[in-house]
């Protein structure tokens, strides 16, 4: 990507209700809410293991 404005995080959970609970917790919900305003677009891509 060549774009500065463009941020991809990658992250692998074990498991859907682990990646639940952590946006459940009070850092998430509060790094959410802060950086609402700066946020364009969000994309998501929940993929899932097949090997």
């Amino acid at each position: 990507m060549t774009d500065p404005r463009v941020f991809v995080f990658y992250e692998n959970w074990e498991s859907m209700a682990c990646l639940e609970r952590h946006t459940a917790t009070p850092h998430y919900t509060s790094y959410v809410a802060a950086v609402a305003e700066a946020i364009e677009e969000k994309t998501v891509h929940k993929m899932t293991r097949i090997a």
